[in-house]
């Protein structure tokens, strides 16, 4: 609608001048501090947030870590500001920064636990290392048991009740609504996100335990479809996201994400081969998925990076073709 369409005009707008703000504060504090490293995409998009936040003077802000935990840029807000910590679960991911066990790799998020507050968790995984930081800085933990859920989207809604749950009791919140049959309708672009009729199916995971979770709610929702898939990674661990996911029955095409940290599309279409699974390249994801514009298949899943995602999803509202679920 037009008063839709004027509303993200303003927002865009809004967003564009603090941007712009954020940055020349960025610049001129590089300059004033040279011998600090400059600050990354990710830490200057939280600048620009936090500065947003402020402006608009947020009643709560939601803030979802970017890397790990502990050195994280939003892990710079002060305890009396938070209401509670959430940790979803813990899985292989990020090793070379985070660590190779899943202990490390648990040290690592906790480090988002601050004192004498509140931590939320269903991970079972790294518990301990959860528990033992919890403990130190005298902050309740809460353990949610999603144990019973097949799927990671039961379970993230489950852990999500539970925390707001907890979180409106410090809340002046009285309406009532169904959440869990809410969050069951919330769509998040590149989530599971099912373009019907493109056949297309965009999903942004991109570790092994991810892998398993889109492979379980694949044989829920899409049991017996011929499947085609469309991947690229980054610099991660490829073998393990394939092995979880793909089957010899598959058809796969092997691309590249745009940026420099790409895995090679020949070195993914090596390994898939050795493994005895039918698989071709494409030089992008604008031409992979031309290459599938007559093709006999059910379902095309575009997975194995938030970036061939995001390139994606942008092709096909360019298109006009991102007509949802």
């Amino acid at each position: 609608s037009i008063e839709k369409d004027k509303e993200k005009e303003t927002n865009n707008s809004k967003i564009s001048k603090i941007a712009k703000e954020v940055k020349k504060q960025v610049e001129d504090n590089e300059k004033a501090n040279s011998r600090f490293k400059k600050l990354t995409e990710f830490e200057i998009y939280t600048a620009i947030a936090f500065s947003l936040f402020a402006k608009e003077k947020v009643a709560i802000a939601f803030l979802e870590v970017g890397l790990g935990g502990r050195l994280d840029a939003t892990n710079v807000i002060k305890t009396e500001n938070l209401l509670c910590s959430i940790i979803t679960n813990i899985s292989y991911d990020h090793t070379d920064l985070l660590g190779e066990t899943i202990e490390e790799i648990a040290y690592e998020k906790a480090g988002i636990i601050k004192r004498r507050n509140t931590i939320i968790t269903a991970t079972k995984d790294g518990l301990k290392t959860i528990a033992k930081k919890a403990k130190e800085l005298d902050t309740k933990l809460i353990r949610v048991n999603t144990s019973h859920f097949k799927t990671y989207k039961d379970r993230n809604i489950e852990l999500a009740i539970k925390s707001w749950d907890f979180i409106s009791t410090d809340l002046k919140t009285k309406k009532e609504i169904n959440k869990k049959q809410f969050l069951n309708k919330l769509q998040f672009n590149g989530r599971f996100q099912y373009l019907k009729k493109e056949k297309i199916l965009l999903d942004g995971a991109h570790n092994a335990g991810a892998a398993k979770e889109l492979s379980s709610l694949l044989k829920i929702d899409f049991k017996n479809k011929k499947k085609l898939f469309i991947i690229g990674f980054l610099n991660k661990d490829y073998k393990s996201f394939i092995n979880n996911l793909i089957s010899k029955n598959d058809h796969v095409i092997c691309t590249e994400p745009k940026s420099s940290r790409a895995t090679k599309k020949e070195v993914i279409q090596d390994y898939l081969k050795s493994k005895n699974i039918h698989a071709e390249k494409a030089k992008s994801i604008k031409e992979a998925i031309k290459s599938t514009k007559k093709s006999s298949y059910d379902l095309i899943i575009i997975t194995g990076s938030l970036y061939l995602v995001g390139e994606a999803l942008k092709l096909l509202n360019d298109r006009g073709e991102n007509n949802g679920r």
